[in-house]
């Protein structure tokens, strides 16, 4: 595989666009690595992907416009035409979607750092009233961790017979979430996605209901109806499970589609409370 930088006409000489093509391909191959598909960074950047795919093979280049588009989307600039990314860059490319002003925004608000000792780091399961039937809740097991840049995030992956029921791909990998938390003073936000579909769960959860610093309750917004009639906004609890095993296999038992008689006093309470439009 040629490195970036190989094969570099000395100083004097004029570049051919066949090398100027190359740097860029491979300048744009290395970049779109931090995408989660080729098909969403096409989306994101509003090229046609079989246009895309030959600036990745150095087979043209973009027009003038859409270079700009490009190096605005990256953060970079038009140098990736002409020397390697190597040169150019601390070789730290992250892909923000098409919101890179929205991220910046967030980044200067501080909330992306959220409070570990009011969202302390560990197993919660996270309580969603059914859209179509308010006796029954969806109960899922949620991962939450502290990353190295600060940032809380949740993992966490759809029960099989909860996909099947809302027509969700059944395979393991289609079924995993992913999603991150936001701090603000009365509380936390969270936005969540199912992998590779354009579903996403955005909610707030007050701290600590009936001071119990364990629970948190709110309202939750999904982006998609899974059957006719079903509602897009519902009451949230996320609550922190305990570290030993019983606990752990307690609240798994819990997961699915679940009868809100089944779940504690204090998670009834949040549901019962919740009645009332927000």
């Amino acid at each position: 595989m040629q490195k970036f930088g190989q094969g570099r006409p000395p100083p004097s000489a004029k570049p051919e666009p066949a090398y100027l093509r190359s740097v860029f391909g491979a300048n744009l191959r290395e970049l779109s690595k931090s995408a989660p598909s080729i098909a969403q960074l096409c989306r994101d950047l509003r090229i046609n992907r079989t246009q895309y795919n030959r600036y990745l093979s150095g087979e043209a280049f973009p027009r003038p416009d859409v270079l700009h588009q490009i190096c605005t989307f990256f953060q970079v600039d038009a140098r990736i035409l002409l020397e390697p990314l190597s040169e150019i860059s601390n070789g730290e490319v992250i892909y923000a979607g098409g919101g890179t002003r929205i991220r910046s925004a967030i980044e200067e608000a501080g909330i992306l750092q959220v409070d570990s000792k009011n969202l302390v780091p560990g197993a919660y399961l996270m309580m969603r009233r059914s859209s179509t039937d308010t006796e029954h809740l969806v109960v899922n097991l949620v991962s939450v961790r502290l990353e190295p840049d600060g940032s809380m995030q949740m993992f966490a992956v759809l029960t099989r017979n909860l996909a099947e029921r809302v027509g969700l791909p059944k395979a393991l990998y289609e079924r995993r979430m992913t999603g991150v938390f936001f701090q603000h003073p009365g509380g936390i936000s969270y936005l969540s996605i199912v992998r590779n579909m354009p579903i996403w769960d955005m909610g707030f959860l007050e701290n600590a209901f009936m001071g119990n610093p364990n629970l948190f309750y709110g309202y939750s917004i999904v982006t998609q109806r899974f059957v006719t009639g079903g509602t897009l906004m519902e009451p949230v609890a996320l609550k922190r499970i305990g570290s030993t095993m019983a606990e752990m296999m307690a609240a798994r038992r819990l997961v699915g589609y679940t009868h809100i008689s089944k779940m504690s006093q204090p998670v009834q309470k949040v549901f019962a409370q919740s009645e009332r439009a927000p």
